[in-house]
């Protein structure tokens, strides 16, 4: 089955719609904190992250619940609400999951992978591109 045809326009649709929300959503979210607080922007990042976790649980706990909701409800918050406001939703409810389905070694690797991994990548990226400019 191609791509194409797996996935519907309304699923794209709500997708899109729902990223643009969540993105707007995280800027105006960590400006605020950032401007009107104390907290660094790093901080900053870190509330919108666990807030994300703590939404997406609660969010898929309900659509749990809801399994009659039509799937383009997940596409839309889920996938792109949350998936824009914070990646790291997804990253905590998968771990999640693999700590509730008795798998702690496979989520503490999965933990250590994303971290570990991440910031390798972020150092590589950042070095490749001071390089390519210096």
């Amino acid at each position: 089955m191609a791509l194409a045809s797996a996935i519907s326009g309304l699923a794209l649709a709500a997708v899109a719609i729902g990223g643009a929300v969540g993105a707007t959503l995280r800027f105006v979210a960590t400006e605020a904190l950032g401007g009107s607080t104390r907290l660094s922007a790093a901080q900053a990042v870190v509330v919108v992250n666990v807030v994300g976790c703590f939404a997406i649980g609660v969010l898929l706990a309900l659509l749990q619940r809801n399994a009659d909701l039509a799937p383009v409800w997940r596409h839309a918050l889920a996938v792109g609400l949350l998936g824009s406001f914070t990646t790291y939703s997804a990253f905590g409810h998968d771990t999640f999951e693999l700590l509730e389905s008795g798998h702690a070694l496979r989520a503490g690797l999965h933990v250590l992978g994303q971290v570990v991994l991440g910031l390798i990548a972020v150092g590589i990226g950042r070095a490749l591109v001071l390089r390519l400019l210096s």
